[in-house]
């Protein structure tokens, strides 16, 4: 499941220590099983990222859900993760809300892993997050197609090959 920090909501910022505290011990747990994490950070940038930097080793696979912050900041995490190490792979995960027109942030992150070789993958995050072509209705996985058609067109990236890309990326992510 997914691991990391959530400061989103009021209510859950009382926790913010208890949640680090937590983060980090799965985190260990999956360096010591080789597994990879699978990262939920909402609105707490800088606490995910002072967590991964407390580990004295990384995960080999690190998987950033539902990517929801700046170019900028996905710039911070490649630099600090290639100056740690050399074998841990960065993934980061793109939602139906990367068609919404005001997602212009979304999309300059999407361009900034294709220029950088970094491992993108598309997830509905259902029931939340419908693309644009039917925002407003509850997600399901099966929209995930807007999602792919969007991306494809907007990128100029041929669908098949793109199918390809996050199937390998996926395969990747879990089975390496």
């Amino acid at each position: 499941g997914e691991i990391g920090t959530d400061m989103h909501r009021e209510e859950y910022r009382p926790f913010i220590s208890s949640q680090k505290i937590l983060f980090k011990a799965q985190c260990e747990l999956a360096v010591k099983y080789h597994l990879p994490i699978i990262i939920h950070s909402r609105a707490d940038f800088v606490g995910t990222l002072e967590v991964l930097q407390t580990l004295e080793a990384l995960p080999q696979n690190i998987y950033f859900h539902c990517w929801g912050y700046l170019p900028a900041e996905l710039e911070i995490l490649k630099n600090r993760l290639d100056k740690r190490s050399y074998s841990t792979q960065l993934f980061v995960g793109f939602c139906g809300n990367i068609s919404y027109p005001k997602a212009q942030e979304l999309r300059d992150c999407f361009q900034y892993c294709l220029d950088n070789n970094i491992n993108i993958l598309i997830e509905t995050d259902a029931p939340f997050l419908a693309p644009q072509a039917i925002r407003g209705q509850t997600n399901t996985p099966a929209n995930i197609v807007h999602t792919y058609a969007y991306i494809s067109e907007y990128f100029g990236i041929q669908q098949k090959r793109l199918e390809e890309t996050i199937y390998n990326n996926f395969m990747k992510l879990y089975f390496s």
